[in-house]
């Protein structure tokens, strides 16, 4: 009767390339990572720097806008 049992072999020098490869593929992610994260820094202290000049944009836009419905309701009643 023969023997149908296969043997595993271990091929070190296989397995350290491929840790390697998997190595250098995680450092590069991480690198990229990094570089976003610093991207969002500067992204997050530039909308900081921003914030008061929104709200004052915000502020502004309300007085137009209810400027501009005061001014539409006085033209209203004095044409009628």
């Amino acid at each position: 009767m023969a023997d149908n049992t296969t043997t595993t072999t271990y091929h070190p020098s296989i397995s350290a390339t491929s840790k390697s490869t998997n190595y250098a593929v995680l450092n590069q992610k991480l690198e990229q990572l990094q570089q976003n994260l610093d991207r969002l820094q500067v992204t997050i202290e530039v909308t900081t720097q921003q914030v008061p000049y929104l709200r004052q944009m915000g502020s502004i836009h309300a007085f137009m806008a209810a400027s501009r419905v005061l001014n539409e309701d006085s033209g209203n009643t004095t044409r009628g």
